[in-house]
Formats: structure tokens, C-alpha cells, sequence
């Protein structure tokens, strides 16, 4: 009886810090998220971007705007980011709604002595943080 409690012990003890660290991983914070979309920004990597945009997002690159579905939005950045290739990006405002249900950032991105202004808006739906709109302006 002794050994089977100090095994179930063992794996209790093995077993529960994973468990607990994937709960944290499923439902990120704002700031978990918004930390990878900067890294991926910073990269020019529009894959990164996109695997948090919704199914469709607000997309206003350079005065080309609308509603777009997440494949065209990730294109139309794909292609800002090869014709601007990112030199630096830095986040200038970090805000979040009364209730904590959406979040922005505003940040300057610089390509080639250019800087640019850089919007993205969050959302939660479910668990997930999505971004609902992002927005690339000339200085």
C-alpha cells in the first residue's frame, strides 16, 4: 500500500507541472500575444501575424483598405513586407479596454529611412487573442 502511494506520488509530481504550464499556454495573455505579433512584425514575418488574425480582418496597408478574409489579409502583408523590409519596429502605445476584452498597440516601423505607423487591434474570442484590424500608415 506504501509503495503504491509513493508511486502515485512520483507521478503526481512529474505529472502536474506539465499540466499546468499547457493550461497557461491554451488561454495566452494579451501580453503573451502581442509579444509574438511584435517578434513577427520585427521579422517581416507575415505568417507570424497571421496566425492570430480572425477570419476576417480590417486591413488598411499604405491607403489600400477594407475586409478581408485571413488568407488575402496575410497576403497583403506578405507583400508590404517584401517591398519594406523591416529594419526596426518599436512599440510607442499599449492600451486596453475598461473591461480587458480588447487590447491595441501602436508602434513605428522603419524600412529603408522610412518610418511607418502600425496599428493592430485584439479581440477575444473563446480562448484565443485574434487580431481584428491592422493598419499600415507612411509617416
Amino acid at each position: 500500500m506504501i509503495s503504491m502511494m509513493k508511486t502515485f506520488y512520483i507521478i503526481a509530481v512529474l505529472i502536474l507541472p506539465f499540466l499546468s504550464f499547457s493550461a497557461v499556454e491554451a488561454n495566452p495573455s494579451y501580453d503573451q500575444v502581442a509579444d509574438q505579433i511584435v517578434q513577427s512584425i520585427s521579422k517581416g514575418d507575415a505568417a507570424g501575424v497571421a496566425k492570430f488574425f480572425d477570419t476576417s480582418v480590417d486591413v488598411n496597408i499604405l491607403g489600400k483598405s477594407g475586409t478581408y478574409s485571413k488568407p488575402q489579409a496575410e497576403q497583403m502583408l506578405k507583400t508590404f513586407f517584401s517591398q519594406h523590409r523591416v529594419d526596426k519596429f518599436e512599440i510607442i502605445h499599449n492600451t486596453s479596454s475598461p473591461n480587458n476584452s480588447s487590447n491595441a498597440f501602436v508602434g513605428w516601423l522603419t524600412s529603408n529611412g522610412k518610418r511607418y505607423r502600425l496599428f493592430v487591434q485584439m479581440a477575444e474570442s473563446g480562448n484565443s487573442k485574434i487580431i481584428q484590424e491592422i493598419s499600415v500608415r507612411e509617416r
